[in-house]
């Protein structure tokens, strides 16, 4: 690794770089389906690496992953990516595994929440049921739909950074739920700075990333899911344990999300077959007979491909995603 390269959350130069990409590549795995808008932003990547090319690297000590040049997509990009209409899931495991945690809490009638990045409000939805009032509930969303859906829901939304959220005329919070938000992040001592700013005494924060062991592993088959520069950092567990002892939070639980080993095997194939699908131009048939034959038969071939990926799914450590709960140890700020 080049001597100019360090872990930006722990400052090792202890690294290992897992693989790397040229623009157009970034943009083929990014908008496999429309060469016209994977063009597009291809282009807008290569002006944020100046080298012509980048990488995720994942380093040795504290397990922290990340894309290197370390500077997370910008507007542009992202505008791109999601130039059309995006739906929100409104059910997803990490939700129901921190309601699940919020039951165990003891939440009072001036008891306070915050979720950065929320989307359009599903979670608020389902945790406001905990609380005695929406106006107790706060949140922040960059994309202007989603505000406005939050706002329309009755919560209380902002569309700013949460590093300028204590700008604003806001309590301090017993409760902070982020989920799938941190790996888009490129400022993570500024985060964590303004978790400890926005929280009170004894807070609990609540964070859920995609399974860093799983994709590590998935890297090895070469197949990468964390493209930069949309998604420029992976966590693990030792990870976390760095981040609570950096900056104050005791782990209270890590969880990874429990899934069927059929359920797993089936979103890892459906995924290369589309893309397969797409990458190759296989071309369509009217007749569904034929179509579904010949999906079974290319699925059972990339089972064989994936043999050893087909193996790995059957541990019960490599579910989709992984949510850490943290508790604000005392004198934190």
């Amino acid at each position: 690794m080049s001597s100019e390269r360090c872990c930006p959350l722990c400052g090792s130069g202890d690294l290992k770089q897992l693989f790397s990409l040229q623009p157009d590549q970034a943009g083929k795995l990014l908008i496999p389906d429309d060469p016209a808008r994977s063009a597009m932003i291809s282009n807008e990547i290569s002006k944020i690496w100046e080298d012509g090319n980048g990488a995720f690297v994942i380093c040795r000590n504290c397990q922290y992953g990340f894309a290197w040049p370390f500077q997370a997509g910008n507007e542009a990009i992202y505008s791109i990516l999601y130039d059309r209409e995006f739906s929100y899931p409104d059910d997803k495991w990490e939700y129901n595994k921190a309601i699940d945690i919020l039951l165990n809490l003891n939440i009072t009638g001036d008891s306070t929440l915050l979720e950065p990045g929320a989307g359009n409000g599903a979670f608020l939805e389902k945790a406001s049921l905990l609380f005695p009032g929406k106006q107790h509930i706060f949140s922040t969303e960059y994309a202007a739909a989603g505000v406005e859906e939050i706002r329309r829901k009755g919560f209380n939304c902002y569309n700013r950074d949460i590093t300028t959220l204590h700008q604003e005329k806001i309590p301090g919070f017993d409760i902070i739920c982020m989920f799938q938000v941190l790996e888009h992040m490129d400022n993570l001592q500024e985060i964590f700075h303004s978790l400890n700013r926005l929280s009170n005494p004894g807070a609990h924060l609540m964070i859920a990333v995609p399974n860093g062991r799983l994709r590590s592993f998935y890297d090895k088959w070469g197949v990468h899911l964390d493209v930069p520069p949309i998604h420029v950092g992976r966590f693990r567990e030792k990870t976390f344990a760095y981040i609570g002892r950096k900056f104050g939070w005791n782990i209270m639980d890590i969880s990874i999300e429990a899934q069927h080993y059929p359920e797993k095997v089936n979103k890892f194939l459906y995924e290369r077959f589309n893309r397969l699908i797409i990458s190759e131009k296989v071309p369509g048939s009217n007749n569904r007979l034929i179509m579904h034959l010949f999906r079974y038969g290319m699925k059972l071939l990339l089972a064989v491909r994936y043999l050893p990926v087909m193996i790995y799914l059957l541990f019960s450590h490599t579910g989709t995603s992984l949510l850490v709960h943290f508790q604000k140890q005392p004198g934190s700020k």
